[in-house]
């Protein structure tokens, strides 16, 4: 199955989007259901100009060596940290997914 991004459908330019969409994306490079190479052109196109998502510098795309088709702790304390830095401050913090595991 291929992978494609209609560029002409997905026109974000309406105005009800906010002037800044932080986005965080996450995969591992063995996932034998969606191959890595899919997350690549996935991160591409959102920092694609067409989107015009604050330039992409609002995209954070991570790998995770060896990882397939899951999450690891690692990677839910990497989107964590990155929900502190994007979101408003909350009055407590919520615990570090390690912490239930």
């Amino acid at each position: 199955m291929l992978l494609r991004f209609p560029r002409t459908a997905l026109q974000l330019k309406s105005p009800t989007l906010p002037a800044r969409l932080p986005i965080w994306q996450g995969h591992g490079t063995t996932d034998a259901v969606i191959d890595v190479s899919y997350g690549r052109k996935l991160r591409d196109f959102l920092r694609s100009p067409e989107l015009a998502l604050s330039g992409g510098d609002e995209i954070e795309y991570k790998e995770y060596e060896g990882l397939e088709h899951s999450a690891s702790p690692e990677e839910l304390d990497d989107l964590t940290d990155w929900l502190r830095r994007v979101l408003p401050e909350a009055t407590e913090a919520p615990p570090s997914p390690r912490a239930t595991l």
